[in-house]
């Protein structure tokens, strides 16, 4: 068995590419290609996934054109192809997709959607009212209208090269499933999670009960996603109990943004007044380090700005990535109330109303080791309902029409 895995976009997915990969893996048979950029490797190449013999690297850059690369897929009669990040707002995605949809592919194809709304939706105006109201600016909003034109003239047909290729689309959830199950035959939609558990996590490493606990806000330092600025203020003006408690990392870099001077002003403030709170600043963290940061904390954080849902339906649309460090780390979480959670999760989360509640509950779990305990012990179960066999036979499921 040969597969393909192309990932040749804005490469904002390489934790996927490492999914798949770990998927096959479990069948020591197959040999995987892996089509990417010099950018995304560079990334992945530190899991290791990607470093035995049954795999093979080639990158875009050494072909001629998009066109050229594709038909290269096209003639090396694969098992499977794996579509990743191939999305509108991803970079020369529009470019790349015309040049998909001029090749015939006769092997089965897997279209990886990340964010439903960015291809399937029902009422085109409310579409561009989002496009409008969201954008930062003329020049995002030009390209924001751009991105729906293209898309109302191109879905039909690359649902259509799938679906005829007997393959299918990729969502990272059930729910997600569902939704996307309004356009498309839910029998050609298969759900994989964004990341898997890790394949050496030390189970002792996740029991580890520590002085403090440990918590980790995930990814990177913008309030237009994750509402730091509320909590950090709450947090400095309400939880001074925590402050002998607890030690929080924001682990991410920041993204030059405009509130980014307010967050670092809250954070200073903080570490002034004595809580112990960890930040990076505008460094990237490698993620060697990254990896045995997540390993050594108690909890995740979610901590999901409820104002920006009122354009991405977190849960249903799309997926937010704490969700999937909680599953690859094998750690509890601390969960907004708003964000509708896989249901395998459900034992190993604390969910929150408010940012003075989050504190409230935080508190709780200081004063109680065996709820923190039990906790740990449930996220540890969830390695059993992720296991790569799970998928590998999902994916490996002919489609009945």
């Amino acid at each position: 068995m040969k597969i393909c895995i192309v990932d040749i976009a804005q490469s904002i997915h390489p934790t996927f590419d490492e999914t798949i990969a770990q998927i096959y893996k479990t069948n020591t048979s197959c040999v995987i290609d892996f089509y990417t950029t010099l950018k995304c490797y560079s990334v992945v190449k530190s899991s290791g996934i990607f470093d035995d013999k049954n795999k093979t690297i080639f990158f875009r850059e050494n072909y001629i054109s998009d066109f050229e690369l594709f038909s290269h897929i096209r003639d090396q009669q694969y098992h499977k192809i794996f579509v990743i990040t191939l999305e509108p707002s991803s970079k020369n995605a529009v470019r790349i997709i015309r040049q998909f949809l001029k090749v015939k592919f006769t092997t089965p194809i897997f279209f990886t959607i990340h964010n439903i709304d960015q291809w399937y939706w029902k009422s085109t105006m409310r579409r561009i009212w989002i496009a409008i109201s969201s954008a930062y600016g003329l020049k995002q909003m030009a390209l924001n209208l751009r991105q729906i034109y293209f898309i109302l003239n191109c879905r039909s047909k690359i649902t259509r090269r799938v679906i005829e290729s007997g393959g299918g689309f990729i969502v990272m959830s059930d729910l997600l499933k569902t939704n996307l199950g309004q356009f498309i035959n839910a029998k050609q939609i298969y759900v994989v999670p964004f990341s898997l558990p890790l394949d050496n996590i030390s189970q002792t490493n996740s029991n580890t009960i520590h002085p403090r606990i440990h918590i980790v806000v995930p990814g990177n330092v913008t309030q237009n996603r994750r509402d730091y600025i509320g909590f950090l203020q709450t947090l400095l003006q309400q939880g001074k109990s925590l402050k002998e408690v607890i030690t929080l990392e924001l682990l991410g870099k920041f993204n030059n943004e405009m509130y980014d001077l307010l967050i670092k002003e809250l954070i200073h403030g903080l570490q002034q007044s004595g809580f112990d709170l960890i930040s990076y600043g505008n460094d990237y963290i490698p993620m060697s380090e990254y990896n045995d940061r997540v390993l050594k904390c108690d909890f995740v954080l979610g901590l999901l700005n409820p104002d920006f849902q009122k354009y991405n339906n977190y849960g249903t649309n799309k997926e937010t990535g704490f969700v999937y460090v909680m599953i690859k780390y094998l750690k509890p979480g601390l969960v907004p109330n708003f964000y509708p959670f896989p249901e395998n999760l459900r034992n190993a989360i604390v969910s929150y109303k408010d940012n003075l509640t989050l504190i409230a509950e935080i508190k709780k779990l200081s004063q109680n080791q065996l709820i923190l305990q039990t906790l740990k012990i449930n996220a540890i179960k969830l390695k059993s309902l992720y296991s790569p066999q799970i998928f590998y036979s999902i994916l490996e499921t002919k489609v009945s029409s």
